[in-house]
């Protein structure tokens, strides 16, 4: 029972790995064909060219570590990363929550000021604040800030 399991597991992980290479392989492809006059005569790529090999870029890399685990030396390592990844995958869906909440209040409560007019603007200042880029000068006024001094006192 438990080898049949184990030799299922193992098929599945061969899958995924073939699926991640497959993916960077056709991405890397699109990125480099022709799709328009423009791009023939001059080699530039299109917008979204320059977006599809970047992410190739990323399942390349991806898939490197994913093959670097087969080494002993350096297994141990791709294995409590990819152990870290999953647990944080887990607590991120419970912090982008907390996130979404604060970003209703400040869109709610800072409407008037650019970074905070539309929910989509509101939620990426959010997370820039969260990292510790609050920018007072440019977000709060003096007289915003004596009036919630006031309203807490």
């Amino acid at each position: 029972m438990s080898l049949e399991h184990s030799l299922k597991s193992t098929v599945n992980k061969i899958a995924s790995e073939n699926a991640i290479e497959l993916s960077a392989f056709t991405l890397a492809i699109l990125f480099t064909v022709d799709f328009n006059e423009c791009s023939r005569d001059i080699g530039y790529r299109c917008a979204f060219q320059w977006q599809l090999g970047a992410l190739s870029i990323f399942l390349t890399w991806f898939a490197l570590v994913l093959f670097i685990q087969k080494f002993p030396r350096f297994g141990i390592f791709v294995v409590m990363l990819t152990d870290i990844l999953r647990t944080f995958s887990r607590f991120f869906l419970v912090f982008f929550l907390f996130i979404i909440g604060f970003a209703l209040a400040f869109h709610m409560l800072l409407h008037n000021h650019n970074a905070f007019q539309h929910f989509g603007n509101s939620l990426l200042k959010t997370c820039v604040m969260m990292i510790g880029e609050f920018e007072y000068e440019g977000i709060f006024s003096l007289s915003f800030l004596l009036l919630s001094c006031r309203l807490l006192l």
